[in-house]
């Protein structure tokens, strides 16, 4: 199966579309406004609302850099972009391509980059139990967003983060669209675990959940290394500092959290030799 380029999303009919974002953070945490609008009630209103804020198109000095100052339920992680059906029709360049077309072709004739205004970026709120997605919406003068119910799953276009592992591009779409999701809810835990010290309810997110259904989460170390991977191939690829100041601050932040643990010295060494070794940077 070919690479999914970092500026491509796929949604669950396998149709590509060219997000025209190159230098994309993935997996990016940010803070919103929360409060109205995001009842699944409203879901259906949800296309009718007309935001003139660009919410999501770009993200605010406030949503980059106060994330580990939010509390979690002020959280989200964003997932892809929805376009609405009526625009994908007016351009015909979706229809019949998953049927006709293998994959690789999907990829390198996506649908084209559409106007920000037709566009709504795709989150999930941290803290919930399931995939409940929202768009964020009308950016306010604190430089947060809102939240508005989307309808449906299936017409998010996801980024490409999401559909790595086993049957990731299955050819059912049921089985891709559960692994999906499970990816998702994975990395939300991983990330509460990761950040318990720092977020503010993190810690009783994590004592409130029932014993009889465990998180299925990797350890601090394995998280830590897949974040710290990511971050260098985004760097080499875009050349973007923002990559290198996110890994200084996941470094910063495992240097603190291993000098509280026991055989720490041994667990930094290896972090520090797997950083400067050949596996991550090549």
């Amino acid at each position: 199966m070919p690479e999914i380029p970092i500026d491509r999303a796929i949604n669950i009919s396998f149709e590509a579309y060219d997000t025209g974002k190159p230098q994309r953070v993935e997996e990016r945490v940010i803070p919103v406004r929360r409060g109205g609008g995001e009842s699944t009630k409203n879901a259906k209103k949800t296309s009718e609302i007309v935001d003139e804020s660009d919410a999501g198109q770009s993200f605010s000095f406030k949503e980059t850099t106060d994330v580990e100052a939010a509390e979690l339920k002020k959280l989200v992680v964003v997932v892809g972009e929805h376009i609405p059906e009526s625009v994908k029709k007016k351009s015909n360049e979706a229809k019949g391509k998953k049927n006709t077309l293998s994959f690789g072709q999907v990829l390198a004739e996506p649908i084209k980059t559409k106007e920000a205004k037709d566009v709504r970026i795709v989150v999930r709120r941290m803290a919930d139990a399931k995939n409940n997605f929202f768009v964020l919406v009308k950016r306010g003068a604190d430089g947060l967003c809102g939240l508005s119910a989307l309808p449906s799953r299936d017409s998010v276009f996801y980024y490409p983060e999401w559909l790595e592992g086993n049957n990731g591009l299955s050819t059912h779409a049921q089985k891709r669209k559960n692994i999906w999701s499970e990816n998702i809810t994975r990395f939300c835990q991983e990330y509460i675990m990761l950040n318990a010290e720092t977020v503010g309810g993190a810690q009783e997110y994590i004592e409130k959940r029932s014993p009889s259904k465990p998180v299925k989460t990797l350890s601090g170390m394995q998280i830590l290394i897949s974040d710290l991977k990511k971050s260098s191939a985004c760097h080499l690829y875009t050349k973007d500092t923002e990559h290198l100041t996110h890994m200084l601050s996941q470094l910063q932040k495992a240097t603190s959290q291993c000098e509280k643990a026991n055989g720490a010295s041994n667990l930094w060494s290896t972090t520090k030799n797997f950083i400067t070794g050949k596996k991550l940077m090549h």
